[in-house]
């Protein structure tokens, strides 16, 4: 019950501020940039790092896919 009454609240909150902020503003540009760093960072460790079926493949094949 406290957990699901975070997540809501968290997600109001999100959605009451981003009324204020606008698409040009320098936070916004700042949360996009995080953002995709963030899911570099994820492909990269997949491809580097890799776990189940993916680590029996060669790094090559998979430097090559990406």
């Amino acid at each position: 019950m406290v957990t699901s009454f975070a997540t809501y609240l968290s997600r109001f909150l999100g959605v009451v501020s981003s009324e204020k902020i606008k698409e040009t503003s320098k936070i916004f540009k700042w949360f996009n940039c995080i953002a995709y760093s963030v899911l570099a960072a994820l492909i990269a460790r997949m491809v580097i790092f890799p776990a189940g079926e993916l680590a029996e493949s060669s790094i090559f094949i998979r430097l090559f896919v990406v």
